[in-house]
Formats: C-alpha cells, sequence, structure tokens
C-alpha cells in the first residue's frame, strides 16, 4: 500500500502563527510503502507548493521534480534518524496496520459497489 506523508514546518524566519505565515511553509514528503505492517520509506522529498505537487500524477512526479536520494541508499545513522523523527509524529506499526485495514476496507466497499452495479446493469 502506497501513501504520501506530508509534514508541515515553518520557516525558521516566521515566528508568528498568522494565515499569511502559512503561505511560505515548505513540506516535508516521504514517499512510503506499508508491507505486513511495517512502514518502508521509499523517499524524502522538500515541496513549497503542495498542491501543486498533489496535482501531479505520480508519473510526473517522478520526472519533474527530484525526489531525493532511494531512502536505502542513505547512510544508516541519516535513515534512523528519519525514521525517529517519524516515529515522533505517530508514524509507526500502528499507522501501517490502521493504513493496511482502512485500505482493505475500501478495496471491499468498492467491490461490493461494483457488484451492485453490475447486477444492475445484467438485470436491465
Amino acid at each position: 500500500i502506497f501513501f504520501f506523508l506530508m509534514i508541515r514546518r515553518p520557516p525558521r524566519s516566521t515566528q508568528s502563527r498568522s494565515s499569511a505565515a502559512s503561505d511560505v511553509y515548505k513540506r516535508q514528503v516521504y514517499d512510503c510503502v506499508s508491507i505486513q505492517s511495517e512502514i518502508q520509506v521509499q523517499f524524502s522529498t522538500i515541496v513549497g507548493d503542495i498542491e501543486a505537487f498533489r496535482a501531479l500524477p505520480k508519473f510526473e512526479r517522478s520526472t519533474t521534480l527530484y525526489p531525493g536520494p532511494d531512502f536505502q541508499t542513505l547512510d544508516e545513522r541519516l535513515q534512523n534518524a528519519l525514521l525517529e523523527y517519524l516515529q515522533g509524529f505517530g508514524v509507526n506499526e500502528e499507522l501501517a496496520v490502521f493504513i493496511e485495514h482502512v485500505s482493505l476496507d475500501k478495496e471491499q466497499r468498492l467491490y461490493m459497489r461494483w457488484l451492485q452495479d453490475l447486477a444492475s446493469f445484467v438485470q436491465k
């Protein structure tokens, strides 16, 4: 199961939390995979315009933006530091299990809707 995590942090020069200041926030985006209750980070990048980032199809993101190096090729100490940082935001095995359960539930609901649509189509 693929998912993105976005962490918003104010720039160091911004002291207040006004709405005007929120326009200059940068986001750290993690491209992750959840496999058997384990979160694996694929890459991490810094994004200025998160809405433009979200609007890009995944293929275009990978061809137009530098996603950073493959997470597994980073120095092990840096990997551990980033993983600990994510754990501070609650990104852990419990989140992986939650994401997997929500994904399976959604898949089941979509399948049931598809079966209903198919039955309705065949009956007509």
